[in-house]
């Protein structure tokens, strides 16, 4: 029954079925109207049984309760139904007080109950009685956790997690599953059970994770457990008074009937009853000794012995009648199953005990103790309640106050039957505990065994055996082995110390793949010089059986200065702000996805989340108080918070453009902020009349300044007068709670300065004075004094300076600077006193420490380190290592454990680290200073080389590791392609550059040879032996004949050229059909290039052009990851979806972006997007079906719902995707009308008032107009009523709303309709005198552009271009305000613009980024923006053709993780011709180079990751086929391997701290691979086993 039990307790659905003439179990009785019985001639049995399973049934008793297993009631017990109403109405009457949502930060112990009582009490049943009454009464999901005495709260919390979610997440950090358990219980009701407290401060930890209308019911024996956690609400749990305890033990000793008070046996029940005194576990063990009721004699002994026994204070828990009723019943024992009980002393409390272990430890005094034997003394001691049944067949577990009594027994005895129990494992086992067999018992407690025994050295020396940590490891999970460490309250030596931090860095890793840990203890210890993890290290490299072993150090040491990673937030972190009162510190932390998160600096978890901005958080603020804070957006607002209360006080406007700094001088009053519209802000309190500020709430209108100042400065510079002092407060969107907080809301802007020519970045307050500093792109720095209305500037820098700070003592000022400097500034001389030099790239953040004796300056774009410096003397200290992206902010804090220094990250982390006055340097581990975009090994496999965006090249010894060589500037742009060659008489590199130019290089061993540009650290030199120059786009790929003579490269402009090695020359120049080669190779007599969307070209018959044949395969369709974009001209902006998530993006020319939510479900992508012609609404779909408007004019945007995604569950018929919309007309009453297009063709007509919150039913929100040919591409407006759509069947249809259908469709082109726009026609203005008549341009994958005459009853074509052979087909649209000219955009790297008359190409406007996504001008036609798909941005000028703007975004796919990555097998091989693709969803494609066909999909494993997380990086082969190896953005590199039957293996993966970008592997197994953080790693493929 033990599998009906957990089924009954598991809250799944249970739909019992008994077999004809069966009878009913007794526990299923409850369940009757649900059991059903399989009866011959029961016709419609099956179909009563299918209605239960699909929810058909009314019936109750399968409703909602618990999830967890709540432990088993005992078979004999009293009901406590006073005792379980109480607590039922003390969690009823908290219940009732909580308020609708709890936050983390204002809980206290409102929702907790307490259940105290006496050890024995009871407290447990009462527990269990209680939280089936919430299941069935009050229908509430209701989780077990037993507590006990030992620390596994982070176990405890991540099986709840999972119970609550049935998701498995790898936490390793107990804040992490803290902060995510307060999101999950955010607006849940569930009931928590914590049973047996001890620990007050894993209580406290349980119950802080708990969040909306939860509940905490806790049980303890200890009265101060409920004080320390302010429990409100306590149920003392008392003992049975004398008519409930008789009650007890007359069923206990199975009696049916009260003894009469002339019974004999009456005077010994008094006296046990006397002796037991109410405890429930007190009578229940003595009951258990009573054999025969009936027996005189047999009470009247245990009476006596009762009575005559005083136990001692040491006895168990100091609990006398508790005591008493184990003495009495071990007295009842035989000598021989005495001792074995006590025996049980030496195991954990509360922890299954299997039936085997119990045998091994009885036979250490009895070796011919047989196991039928071994299973009657357990059952004897379980009638005696010594003893009770564990969580699963066959074991048991002992009480904590059963164990302690035992073990007070064995008294000084005790370490030797620990002792006795690891020898007998020993014995056993024969070679080592290493190799023990999985009993559910060893691994998981034979350390509490050697602890309590005293053998804590070998132990130690465990602990630090490969073969026991892996064998523990596999056979228990990562908290087991984790808490091994933990529970050690020990002095442990140096290697026990840095395997624990080993374990804790790599936990995520090894939480959801453990065949990684040799290969991850190697990643990290690898450097270590202690004996013992050295020989570690090599048992790892001799026993380990995982595939993938680095040969040197590629991950974080685990002695490094960081001390934890706060990783929860989602996008790039930008700003910090930092509680000053001394003790606990409280982070306020700004990110890219407009979000301020609050969370506790020692702990990491998370408090709460601040919304109210809606673009990116770039500055924040704390006033010296700790009471207000100030935050700055991207949207132009600064907005101010209560500290305490965590409510939004006011809004400030009044800049212009995005605000990037904010600070609070000294006298808390006076708040200065900087702005990129190149001002500062002084705002002050408002002292105005309550009355006044309240006036200017009601009139609607906008504000208007009061005063106009001009300020001067120290130099000759003209201060434009601007007219911006207002009156701010509190508006209606605010927190209504604002106005009923002490001290004023309302701020006043005095006065706004302007000086700077640039926009401002930042902003520092001087510590004794009413001055701030600004620093500006305009490469200068200035202090501004708001009392004297005075300016000074600092010029010295030779770029943008992007940071400031000063001293405490104000005498010297700190710059960041993007020449990769940083200056230190006298403040009262004004000069520079010394650059510090040092970063790679731009310096982005600094700070200074409270005493003004370091600075810390973080580096930006490509230099991700962190460097601390002496202020005064200018030396370098240390740098620290660790982040994947630039550094964003800097912040040093002053804490009880010491000083810390916080940085953010473009990774989106912010890591913790420990800033003493001697910092520990973090040694660089063997790389580049920026990403690695290609590897490539020798075919000898003795070579390895690397390129970085930098364009710097090195030449390493790939089985060393040692750098041979290094070109700092092998190329002015990034190199993407290399190849190098090797043999007894020459070294060959061959690279490939987004510089458009392929280079050789050759490797000298001159010693003699010299040069600039080389630095070599051994005596290997890389020469320069040609330049190659022809392609027009960046070389993806290269690539070096067998025999060294030919050299062939492929580019994103969709030529191969095959050149002379030796002369340097080109021989061939061939066309590849499509853009963006990907990889390219010699086959045999023929070259092989395969294109990003997986059309392969093959040359054979190279030597002479009138034998060259070009043969095209197209593989398996490749996914183009473009996301919708529309252009507004008079806002020159451009509103796109985001790649990776469900959010939208803002940018406008300047590159400054700005993204908010749309109210799609999260994980989904945008699919189609519109804006109004006003910029007041955005429509968009997603991948989910859900349709959405958005309301961009008002301050807190309001989303309305037009396709919920509960209606896409319910209907499958809404999960057509949405690929095209379009708004059309403006009511008066602001009402809107927009068509949607869906994959299918189908056109719906919506209006923007009829959404989810007005109509009830989808069918009666929409209308559908029509369909048209394949999937509705593109729309355009024709008038306020009429739009004109394109399809994938090359159709073009003219929509009618206003009569509400469909008046013309004709086939325009031979293939899909990729794009339509209105135009003015240029010269052809005569043509549009007609009514809703408008021109149209089209473009089609036939390679033409259409220009139409349309009108609502007719259609005209006027004019038909063919692309030339070199121009890909048109993608995007855009005609000129003017309609004189029309721009395409393509999917190569150029925009191409057009005469509208003549239909002749004007000008090009070739880029570096690929994928139009969008192209617009703006209202005035002078520029062009362009989105690409790899979020980039491009703003050209129409005239000249120059690039004005290009800009990347930083917080989302880099440049080349959009399209796809391939290999081709340069020969073929066993498995055939065959190229390799690496896609989006982690998959891998191997398909046939001659005929197209697929041959295998190889694809890893599904976890929950984010779509940005799941691409393929980069794909390698062996010149076999044999090995394939796959880097994805993930952060893991796998090999594969597939074998002529077809089948495929994962042989195994290894996980790095940053993402795999490159991978080389040679056909020996030797590995090298280029991380995003610029690393290059080289690791060893052995003996590969099947994962």
């Amino acid at each position: 029954m033990w599998e009906l039990d957990q089924a009954l307790s598991s809250g799944h659905r249970l739909v019992p079925i008994v077999l004809s003439e069966c009878d009913v179990p007794q526990t299923l009785r409850p369940f009757n109207p649900m059991v059903y019985r399989a009866c011959a001639g029961d016709d419609d049995f099956w179909e009563r049984l299918r209605d239960t399973i699909t929810d058909k049934t009314k019936d109750s008793s399968i409703a909602r309760g618990r999830t967890k297993t709540l432990p088993k009631l005992p078979s004999v017990l009293m009901p406590r139904t006073a005792d379980v109403r109480a607590v039922l109405g003390m969690m009823r009457e908290s219940r009732a007080l909580l308020p609708p949502t709890l936050s983390a930060d204002g809980r206290g112990g409102q929702h907790v109950v307490g259940i105290w009582g006496m050890g024995g009490s009871g407290k447990t049943v009462l527990a269990v009685m209680v939280a089936q009454a919430l299941a069935k009464e009050d229908r509430r999901e209701v989780f077990w956790i037993t507590a006990g005495r030992q620390n596994r709260v982070l176990e405890h919390l991540a099986d709840l997690f999972a119970d609550m979610t049935s998701s498995h997440l790898p936490f390793t950090e107990l804040s992490d599953v803290i902060s995510v358990l307060r999101q999950q219980t955010r607006d849940k009701d569930y009931v928590i059970v914590l049973d047996d407290v001890t620990n007050v401060e894993h209580a406290r930890d349980v119950i802080d994770a708990m969040t909306g209308r939860c509940q905490v019911l806790v049980t303890s024996h200890d009265i101060q457990v409920f004080r320390a956690l302010q429990v409100p609400h306590v149920h003392n749990l008392k003992t049975f008074d004398k008519r409930a305890s008789e009650a007890l033990l007359l069923k206990k000793i199975g009696l049916s009937y009260a003894l009469d008070p002339f019974d004999e046996r009456r005077v010994m029940v008094d006296v046990i009853l006397q002796a037991c005194g109410g405890l429930p576990l007190a009578i229940s063990v003595v009951a258990a000794t009573v054999g025969n009721p009936e027996d005189v004699n047999a009470l009247r002994s245990i009476a006596r012995a009762l009575k005559s026994h005083s136990p001692s204070t040491k006895e168990g828990t100091g609990n006398r009648q508790v005591s008493l009723s184990f003495d009495a019943s071990l007295k009842a024992l035989t000598p021989t199953l005495q001792r074995r009980f006590l025996l049980c002393g030496v195991f954990p409390d509360n922890v299954d005990i299997p039936m085997d272990v119990l045998t091994l430890l009885w036979r250490t005094e009895d070796p011919n103790f047989s196991e039928v034997e071994s299973q009657k003394n357990a059952e004897s001691l379980l009638l005696r309640s010594l003893l009770l049944e564990g969580g699963k067949p066959s074991t048991y577990r002992l009480h904590e106050i059963v164990r302690d009594f035992a073990r007070s027994k064995l008294g000084d005895e005790e370490p030797s039957v620990h002792r006795h129990l690891i020898e007998s494992y020993r014995a056993k086992l024969g070679s080592g505990l290493e190799d023990s067999w999985s009993d559910g018992y060893c691994f998981q407690h034979i350390s509490c065994h050697f602890r309590r025994a005293g053998m804590t050295d070998r132990l130690m020396k465990i602990l630090v055996s490969y073969s026991w940590l892996k064998a523990k490891l596999k056979t228990t999970d990562f908290f087991a082995l984790l808490s091994e460490f933990q529970d050690l309250d020990l002095d442990l030596p140096e290697s026990v110390v840095q395997v624990r931090e080993a374990f804790s860095l790599s936990g995520r890793v090894l939480c959801s793949d453990k065949s990684q840990l040799g290969a991850q203890l190697l990643g990290r210890l690898s450097r270590s010089t202690n004996k013992d993890i050295i020989q570690l290290c090599k048992d790892v490299d001799e026993r380990s059986q995982v595939a993938l072993h680095p040969c040197l150090q590629c991950l974080t040491a685990p002695d490094g200065p960081n001390i934890r990673t706060y990783s929860r937030n989602r996008d790039a972190v930008l700003c910090f702000a930092v509680t000053n009162a001394p003790g606990s510190k409280r982070v306020f932390m700004g990110s890219d996805d407009c979000t301020i998160r609050v969370w506790d600096l020692k702990s990491c978890r998370d408090v709460s989340v601040l919304h109210g901005h809606h673009g990116d958080v770039s500055a924040l603020a704390i006033r010296k108080d700790d009471t207000i804070l100030a935050s700055g957006s991207r949207d132009s607002t600064v907005k101010i918070w209560d500290v305490d209360h965590l409510i939004l006080l006011c809004t400030l406007e009044g800049h212009k453009s995005s605000v990037n700094g904010v600070v609070f001088l000294e006298d808390g009053a006076t708040l200065t902020s900087v702005s990129s519209d190149q001002t500062v802000k002084a705002w002050k309190l408002d002292a105005l009349m309550e009355s006044q500020a309240s006036n200017v709430l009601l009139s609607g209108s906008p504000l208007t300044p009061i005063t106009s100042i001009i300020w001067p400065t120290t130099k000759d510079f003209e201060i434009e007068a601007i007219p911006r002092t207002q009156l701010l407060s509190t508006s209606p969107t605010e927190s209504d709670d604002a106005r009923d907080l002490p001290g004023p809301n309302t701020w006043l802007c005095v006065s706004t300065l302007v000086g700077h020519t640039g926009q401002i970045n930042a902003v520092c307050a001087f510590h004794h004075k009413g001055m701030v500093a600004t620093c500006s792109d305009d490469h200068t720095v200035r202090l501004w004094d708001l009392d004297s209305l005075q300016s000074h500037c600092l010029e010295g820098h030779e770029r943008a300076v992007c940071d400031v700070a000063i001293t405490t003592d104000d005498r010297f000022l700190v710059s960041a600077s993007g020449d990769r400097k940083v200056g230190v500034w006298d403040v009262e001389k004004r000069d520079l006193l010394h650059k510090l030099v040092g970063h790679t790239d731009v310096v982005a953040a600094i700070a200074i420490t409270p005493d003004d004796a370091t600075l810390v300056s973080g580096g930006g774009m490509d230099d991700t380190t962190i460097r601390i410096w002496k202020l005064r003397e200018g030396d370098q200290v240390c740098t620290f290592r660790g982040h994947g992206g630039g550094i964003k902010a800097l912040t040093i804090v002053d804490t009880e454990n010491g000083r810390m220094l916080l940085s953010g990250s473009v990774d989106a982390s912010c890591r913790i680290w420990e800033l003493e006055n001697d910092p520990k340097d973090v040694e660089p581990l063997p790389g580049h200073d920026s990403p690695v975009y290609t590897v490539a090994v020798s075919r000898v496999g003795r070579l390895a080389v690397s390129g970085s965006r930098s364009g710097e090249l090195k030449l390493w010894n790939l089985h060393t590791g040692t750098k041979e060589a290094v070109v700092r500037n092998a190329h002015s742009r990034s190199i993407r392609a290399l190849a190098v060659s090797e043999d007894e008489n020459m070294v060959m590199v061959v690279s490939g550059s987004k510089d458009r130019k392929v280079k050789i290089w050759d490797v000298s061993q001159d010693a003699e040879t010299s040069s600039d540009i080389f630095r070599s650290v051994q005596p290997s030199y890389l020469f320069e032996r040609a330049v190659l120059r022809g392609h027009v786009g960046a070389v993806q790929c290269v690539a070096i004949s067998q025999d060294s003579k030919l050299v062939v490269s492929g580019g994103w402009d969709n030529l191969v050229f095959l050149w002379n090695a030796k002369k340097g020359r080109c021989v061939r120049k061939l066309f590849h059909v499509s853009y963006g080669i990907m990889s390219v190779v010699f086959c045999k007599q023929s070259i092989v290039a395969c294109a990003r969307d997986n059309v392969v070209c093959r040359w054979v018959g190279l030597t002479a052009d009138d034998q060259t044949k070009r043969t095209v395969v197209r593989g398996p369709s490749a996914r183009w990851l473009s996301y919708p974009a529309v252009m507004l001209p008079n806002e020159a902006k451009i509103v796109s979806g985001c790649p990776e998530d469900e959010r939208y993006r803002q940018w406008d020319k300047t590159g400054r972006q700005s993204c908010g939510n749309c109210g799609h479900p999260s994980g989904s992508v945008l699919t189609a997007i519109a804006v109004s012609c006003d910029g007041s609404t955005l429509v968009s779909a997603s991948t989910t079906g859900t349709v959405t408007a958005l309301n961009l004019t008002r301050s807190k945007h309001h989303v309305t719902h037009y396709v919920t995604h509960k209606e896409v569950v319910a209907r499958s018929e809404l999960k057509k995707q949405t690929s095209a919309i379009t708004i059309l007309e403006t009511g008066t009453e602001g009402h809107a009308v927009f068509l949607t297009g869906d994959v299918q063709g189908a056109v719906k007509m919506w209006h923007t008032h009829k959404g989810a919150d007005v109509v009830r039913y989808v069918k009666d929100r929409f209308e559908v107009l029509g369909a048209a040919l394949g999937q509705i591409t593109c729309f355009c407006n024709l008038s306020r009523h009429l739009a004109v759509s394109g399809s994938g069947g090359g159709t073009l249809a003219v929509w009618d709303v206003r009569e509400r259908r469909r008046r013309d469709c004709w086939e325009a082109h031979d293939a899909v309709v990729t794009d339509v726009v209105t135009t003015d026609g240029g010269g052809r203005q005569t043509i549009l005198s007609v009514p809703n008549t408008r021109l149209v341009l089209s473009a089609s994958l036939d390679r033409t552009i259409k220009l139409w005459f349309v009108s609502a009853s007719s259609y005209q074509p006027l004019h038909l271009m063919f692309l030339p052979r070199d121009c890909p087909p048109a993608r995007r649209l855009a005609a000129a305000p003017n309609g004189c000219h029309f721009v395409t955009g393509s999917v190569d790297n150029k925009l191409r613009a057009y005469d509208a008359n003549t239909f002749e190409l004007v000008k090009e406007y070739p880029s570096d980024y690929y994928g139009v996504n969008c192209v617009g001008f703006t209202a005035d036609g002078r520029e062009i923006m362009c989105s690409y798909s790899g979020s980039f941005l491009g703003v050209w000028d129409f005239n000249t053709g120059e690039c004005v703007s290009a800009n990347r975004d930083n917080t989302e796919r880099r440049s080349d993780t959009w399209c796809h990555f391939s290999a081709v097998v340069p020969t073929p091989s066993q498995i055939g011709s065959v190229v390799i693709t690496g896609d989006t969803q982690n998959k891998l494609t191997a398909w046939d180079y001659v005929t197209g066909d697929v041959k295998h999909c190889l694809h890893v494993p599904n976890r929950k990751l984010r779509r940005c997380s799941q691409e393929v990086t980069c794909v390698a082969v062996t010149s076999d086929g044999g090995r394939i190896v796959s880097g994805s953005a993930d952060k893991t590199l796998r090999v594969w391997s597939i074998v002529s039957s077809g089948e495929n293996n994962l042989l195994c993966q290894f996980t790095f701290e940053h993402a795999p970008r490159a991978a080389a592997i040679t056909d020996t197994g030797q590995i090298c691979v280029g991380l995003s953080n610029g690393q290059v790693c080289f690791l060893h493929l052995k003996e590969p086993v099947i994962v």
